[in-house]
């Protein structure tokens, strides 16, 4: 835009254009002084001369400039800055362009957010997918050492009994070992776990010293077991020394049917549920014989795995044993 910074002139106070400063402008390609360009820019359109801006007049009172005098004014209309109309279509053109380019950054930022999105949603399905495919195709491994996977409405355990008097049981349940020498939270007696039945939570998991134990203590611990519970049993060392026959009959109770031929030294592992009159199938025995034994005064290690009924069947423990 083109403004003209010239002093104010009216009829009364003609300007002398000769005696303007010399201001050099480029008009069409041309350069010329002040003076020459105001007269020969006012021949044909007339303007009114302030300090900021040039304003077009509404009726022309010459033709020409006239000796260089000043320029009357009558009925002065305010039309605005005069601007070229190079100027206007530069700014028609930034103007659009920047309008194009505006657009083309809107339409790129909605683009890529769609594509992400798409890309996010992609992923996710594949993941759920391979999820999905990883499930049917890769099969589930057995817990516990079990030799198959348990269905759905059984439970893998693995119970083995201790050796001799130095190394001592391991009980697993649910593909997690519970107690083992490893973990020194064995020791002498019997080694128990309580579990309660549907949910699979360890209620409690210890020894029972039954060297230096006291009977009653011991027989108060299993009296306390609840109906239902599923009870783990593995033996280490001797556990006849303060075995009575009231805590034999408590394992009969749990479906025990060798715990009354436990003897001195006798290896013995049992899985039952307390207060039910069936019959367990998770149960094995191996006396202590000095025909037989592996060790020195001690019989060989017994053990027994398999799928185990998170609920009792009314025929019986009908699991795999192994």
């Amino acid at each position: 835009m083109l403004f003209i910074n010239l002093l104010f002139t009216t009829k009364q106070y003609p300007l002398l254009v000769d005696t303007l400063p010399y201001l050099t402008l480029q008009t069409r390609g041309t350069l010329c002084s002040s003076s020459q360009w105001v007269c020969e820019y006012l021949k044909p359109h007339r303007f009114y001369i302030t300090k900021v801006n040039i304003f077009c007049l509404t009726r022309p009172t010459r033709s020409n400039c006239g000796n260089y005098r000043g320029v009357d004014s009558p009925q002065l209309l305010l039309l605005g800055s005069e601007r070229s109309d190079v100027a206007d279509m530069r700014y028609q053109a930034v103007l659009y362009h920047g309008a194009v380019m505006a657009f083309l950054l809107m339409t790129w930022i909605i683009v890529n957010n769609l594509s992400d999105q798409k890309k996010f949603v992609a992923l996710s399905g594949r993941d759920k997918m391979k999820e999905k495919l990883q499930r049917a195709v890769v099969p589930q491994r057995p817990e516990c050492n079990v030799s198959k996977v348990c269905l759905p409405d059984h439970v893998a355990l693995h119970i083995r009994s201790g050796a001799a008097n130095v190394v001592g049981p391991r009980i697993c349940f649910a593909g997690k070992i519970i107690m083992s020498h490893v973990m020194n939270n064995v020791g002498p007696g019997l080694n128990i776990v309580v579990i309660e039945g549907e949910s699979g939570v360890v209620e409690k998991a210890g020894y029972l010293n039954m060297r230096s134990g006291n009977p009653e203590d011991i027989l108060s611990y299993l009296k306390e077991i609840k109906p239902g519970r599923i009870v783990l049993v593995a033996s280490f060392d001797d556990v006849t020394e303060k075995m009575t026959d009231e805590m034999r009959e408590i394992f009969v109770g749990m479906g025990s049917t060798l715990i009354k031929s436990v003897k001195q030294r006798d290896s013995w592992v049992f899985a039952g549920k307390a207060g039910t009159e069936h019959k367990s199938l998770f149960e094995k025995h191996v006396a202590n014989d000095e025909k037989t034994n592996i060790f020195e005064g001690w019989p060989e290690v017994v053990e027994v795995a398999g799928c185990f009924p998170k609920k009792t069947q009314p025929n019986g423990l009908k699991t795999l044993q192994t």
